[in-house]
């Protein structure tokens, strides 16, 4: 490794990240206009500007890294034919990369299930050794039943569902990119997305997701609902959701346990479906820093800047900030943080391995420019 140079020093190693945001929607600045107006502040300094993904926007281009190819699927959906882009990797197993934001884009037509997804696995599955599916953005909230029905190739009883959904994707290794740890059932459950818009239907639809995740659970009780071994056929799991966790680390999960997994409801409890088919859920940030290298970036980096609109409660809790804290703090890296306005005090931040946070508010270039001069040094 690369011996850190240190803070104070004009030639220091910088990583600068944020998360990519949708298109159209504000979300403040990027990593690569902060990452140039460090470079234009202090030349000598060594910049590296990585955006990333959560799984909600920007998640195949954040994987490139690890899945040069691109390619399209085309599938029938309700207003016509659609094209779903996919990542593909090299090797004769590749791994294939799937966002569900891209399978039912806010342009589509009003998104009743996840069937649309099921197809897009299916087409997407054959040669593949790895599936990752990133959950965010999508636009159904059905527990993935459509995906399951989709996958089976048939809309019979749930176990049969199960048992012919297992068989299609056979001994695929999947991996299901989470965007946040919600469980499917209660209060912070899938259906808490629709209470804003319809309190009553997001109780109707709490009431049909626990009776299909009786349904799911149940048949996956019955030994005949095995799966054939390997990949898929590993029992539904979560790998640990630490901010970056190692893909493929953490326990069995018995099906009893599948509603309450961190990440089962994320998607609209695409999770939750996932598990049941032997997927790992992993948090969506720790797979693209995975495809980016992102770990191999941060050792060899001197200062860590993370951009983001607003630091507060939430986005100490989970996200961008305490994963790249985590992640340095294993290096012995410090992490800075950069946001529009921040809402949290020193000891909340500096909890979750943050050294300091600048406020950018209405003038972010100049902002950028005195924090990295501030940390290059007196003589730049």
């Amino acid at each position: 490794m690369v011996p850190h140079t240190g803070w104070q020093n004009p030639n220091m190693r910088v990583l600068v990240t944020s998360l990519v945001h949708a298109s159209g929607q504000p979300g403040g600045l990027d990593a690569s206009e902060v990452g140039g107006w460090w470079q234009a502040a202090v030349p000598e300094a060594d910049v590296v500007s990585l955006a990333t993904s959560d799984g909600r926007a920007g998640f195949l281009a954040a994987v490139a890294p690890a899945a040069s190819t691109r390619l399209n699927l085309t599938l029938e959906a309700p207003d016509g034919p659609r094209i779903v882009p996919i990542r593909r990797s090299a090797g004769p197993l590749p791994t294939v990369y799937l966002a569900a934001a891209d399978v039912d884009p806010p342009t589509a037509l009003q998104v009743t299930d996840s069937r649309l997804l099921g197809r897009a696995i299916a087409a997407a599955a054959p040669g593949a050794g790895r599936l990752v599916i990133a959950t965010g953005g999508a636009r159904s909230c059905d527990g993935g039943a459509g995906l399951m029905a989709e996958l089976a190739l048939e809309n019979t009883s749930v176990a049969v569902m199960v048992r012919a959904a297992r068989r299609t994707l056979g001994r695929l290794d999947l991996i299901v990119a989470v965007e946040d740890d919600r469980p499917l059932l209660g209060l912070t459950g899938a259906s808490a997305r629709l209470r804003d818009q319809d309190a009553f239907a997001a109780q109707e639809n709490e009431r049909s997701l626990g009776d299909w995740a009786d349904a799911v659970t149940t048949a996956l009780a019955d030994g005949s609902n095995a799966a054939p071994g390997g990949g898929a056929g590993q029992e539904g799991g979560v790998a640990s959701l630490s901010p970056l966790a190692v893909i493929g680390q953490g326990g069995k999960s018995t099906p009893g346990r599948l509603t309450s997994l961190p990440g089962a409801g994320a998607g609209g409890g695409l999770g939750f479906a996932l598990a049941a088919l032997g997927g790992r859920l992993v948090p969506a940030l720790t797979v693209v820093a995975d495809a980016q290298g992102l770990p191999e970036h941060v050792a060899q980096s001197d200062l860590v800047v993370v951009v983001t609109e607003v630091l507060d409660a939430v986005g100490m809790g989970a996200g961008l900030v305490p994963a790249m804290g985590e992640l340095a703090a294993g290096h012995g890296v410090p992490v800075v943080v950069l946001a529009r306005e921040s809402h949290a005090g020193r000891r909340e931040w500096s909890g979750v391995g943050v050294s300091g946070v600048y406020e950018y508010g209405t003038d972010p270039r100049g902002r950028v420019a005195r924090v990295a001069r501030t940390w290059a040094g007196p003589s730049s």
